[in-house]
């Protein structure tokens, strides 16, 4: 049965994956035969087996297929060996298939729990984020990392402007653009930062609205796009959030209506599109809105004419249609620009837009 099994077809058998001393031992098992105990089959007890088992261990998916082939040719026909090596080579596909597979989810169900904890802070929920205060939980170090390794253009260009100390062990007052910092007893915490014009390209990370002691944002005149984040509204603290001259798309989110200290919002010159969201009517100590230059449907929400320390209000170069509130149109106070553009908006007889200029 072992005849013409010689040392060279052993080494065929675990091409790629013998060693030199694995290949005379291979000989050797030969020599002494299968009724010396050297047992060949990787299936059996035995020295053999074990042997042959750690072989095919080390052996690549092609290896293990190119040994079942060389196997059946040289075994003559032992079918009962070759089925052996088919069940053992599948089972270390399986194997391999079974740790990638949970691997991937692991890494899914992580990106599905980071998000779900952003976006129930964006929705004044802090139950995702447990107990801890949001500064523990996720650091203002980590989160302007994030912020610099998604905008920078392929994930490793630098930006375009100095950003001195991005990125190293320094103090975060020390980075460029971060402009004042607060402790909030567990920590260091951004409160303002500038990056107006700094090159930044891709999308918002979600982790900005994890820095909930910022005041002043500043992000206009760069390459940002995609979507707004709708973990921005979990920052309360905000009173200037300036978002213009970007590349910005889809709708504003509803969640800006939770900043609550807010005074400027600008976001023009987007390519912001859907309505304009009722809920900026909550935004009490709002003074300026511009949201002129994008891609804005429906109506002006009712209550925007409510907000009394409102005096500019600029939505030209929209598609917005229907009645303008009549609130709106009774303020002398409020620098108002609603064309051009806007072509569907119905006004008064005899309303003169630059009355309200």
């Amino acid at each position: 049965m072992w005849d013409g099994y010689k040392a060279n077809a052993a080494a065929d058998y675990v091409d790629g994956v013998a060693t030199a001393s694995d290949r005379r031992r291979l000989a050797g098992m030969h020599e002494e035969g299968p009724g010396a105990g050297q047992q060949m089959h990787p299936g059996e007890d035995g020295e053999g087996g074990d042997f042959m088992r750690t072989l095919l261990r080390r052996a690549s998916k092609e290896g293990a297929a190119a040994a079942i082939g060389d196997y059946g040719g040289a075994g003559g026909g032992r079918g009962g060996g070759q089925q052996e090596l088919r069940a053992a080579a599948a089972s270390l596909g399986a194997e391999a298939a079974a740790l990638e597979s949970a691997a991937a989810a692991a890494r899914r169900r992580s990106a599905a729990l980071d998000a779900a904890a952003l976006d129930a802070a964006a929705a004044g929920s802090t139950a995702a984020l447990g107990s801890a205060p949001a500064s523990t939980a996720y650091t203002d170090r980590r989160m302007l990392e994030q912020l610099h390794a998604a905008t920078s253009a392929n994930g490793a260009a630098p930006w375009s402007r100095e950003h001195r100390h991005w990125g190293t062990a320094a103090a975060l007052i020390e980075w460029e653009g971060v402009d004042a910092v607060a402790d909030d007893g567990a920590g260091t915490r951004v409160a303002e930062l500038e990056l107006d014009g700094f090159g930044l390209r891709g999308a918002l990370p979600r982790a900005l609205g994890s820095l909930t002691s910022l005041t002043f944002l500043s992000l206009e005149n760069n390459c940002l796009c995609g979507t707004i984040p709708p973990s921005l509204g979990s920052l309360t603290q905000l009173r200037f959030l300036a978002l213009f001259n970007n590349a910005l798309e889809g709708p504003l989110p509803a969640s800006l209506g939770g900043l609550v200290r807010l005074t400027h919002l600008g976001l023009q010159n987007n390519r912001l599109s859907g309505t304009i969201p009722g809920s900026l009517a909550s935004l009490a100590q709002l003074s300026h809105l511009y949201l002129d230059n994008n891609a804005l449907t429906g109506e002006v929400p009712p209550g925007l004419g409510g907000l009394r320390h409102l005096v500019a209000l600029l939505l030209d170069g929209n598609e917005l249609a229907g009645r303008v509130p009549e609130d709106l149109l009774g303020r002398r106070d409020l620098n108002m620009r609603l064309s051009p553009g806007n072509s569907g908006l119905i006004l008064p007889p005899g309303y003169s837009e630059k009355a309200a200029v």
